[in-house]
C-alpha cells in the first residue's frame, strides 16, 4: 500500500474553476465526495469568505452542476452538497481502486490530494489524469501500512442517493417525494426514508469530523 500526494489542475469548464475566477479570495475545501458510474461526483464542499453565503443559488445555475443542496449557510460561510455531471475523471477515479483522502483544499483551480492504494494503481490513475489534461504532478509517494479509508457511502446508498438527487428530491421546492421514489425503486416509503437518512448522516458526519466539532456524536 502507498500514499501519494498529487497536484491536479481542475478542468476550466468545471464550476470550481469558474468560482475561483469570480471569487479569488474564497477558501474552498472538499470535505467528502463520492464518484458514480455515470461520470458524476457528489461532493460536500465547505466555502468560507466574503460572499460565500450568496453562492448556493449561483451554483445551481452552473452548467456543470446537476444539483446543489445547502447543508449550512451564513453570510461568510456555507456548506453545500453538489452533484457535478459529465466528468470522465470521476469514472477514472472510481475504477482505479484508489481512495482519495479528505478533506482537501482547492486554490486557484488546483488541488493537492493524497491518494491511498497500491502504488501501481496510483501511477495508473496519474497517467489517466494526464490524458485528461489535468497536468498531474506527483509531489511525494511512500509506502504505508495504513489501510485505505472507506468510501463515504455504500454502493446501495450511492445508487439511491444519486437517483433521489437526479429526480429532484433534494431540490427546493422538491420535484419528487418519497412516494414517487419508493414506487420506482420498489422500496417501502419507510425503508427508503431510512436509507436516505443513513446516507445523509454518513456524509454530514464526515463533514463534522473534518471540522473537529463532534456534531455527528450529538443526539
Amino acid at each position: 500500500m502507498a500514499i501519494a500526494q498529487v497536484q491536479l489542475r481542475l478542468p476550466p469548464d468545471l464550476w470550481i474553476s469558474r468560482l475561483h475566477e469570480t471569487h479569488p479570495h474564497l477558501h474552498l475545501e472538499v470535505v467528502a465526495f463520492q464518484a458514480f458510474e455515470n461520470n458524476s461526483i457528489l461532493s460536500v464542499v465547505h466555502l468560507e469568505g466574503a460572499g460565500a453565503g450568496d453562492l448556493p443559488g449561483a451554483l445551481r445555475e452552473d452548467p456543470s452542476v446537476s444539483s446543489a443542496t445547502v447543508l449550512f449557510e451564513a453570510p461568510r460561510e456555507a456548506c453545500i452538497s453538489i452533484l457535478t455531471r459529465n466528468l470522465p475523471q470521476a469514472g477514472a477515479y472510481l475504477h482505479s481502486g484508489v481512495v482519495a483522502q479528505t478533506p482537501f483544499a482547492i486554490s486557484e483551480g488546483t488541488a493537492r490530494i493524497n491518494f491511498i492504494g497500491p502504488k501501481e494503481r496510483i501511477q495508473s490513475l496519474i497517467r489517466a489524469f494526464d490524458t485528461m489534461e489535468m497536468d498531474p504532478r506527483l509531489l511525494s509517494i511512500r509506502t504505508t501500512r495504513q489501510p485505505a479509508p472507506p468510501r463515504p457511502l455504500t454502493s446501495h446508498q450511492e445508487r439511491v442517493v444519486l437517483y433521489a438527487l437526479r429526480r429532484g428530491y433534494y431540490d427546493v421546492p422538491r420535484r419528487a417525494d418519497l412516494k414517487d421514489l419508493s414506487r420506482t425503486l420498489g422500496l417501502s416509503r419507510s425503508g427508503l426514508s431510512e436509507l436516505l437518512r443513513r446516507g445523509e448522516r454518513r456524509l454530514i458526519e464526515g463533514y463534522s469530523e473534518t471540522r473537529g466539532n463532534g456534531w455527528g456524536n450529538k443526539g
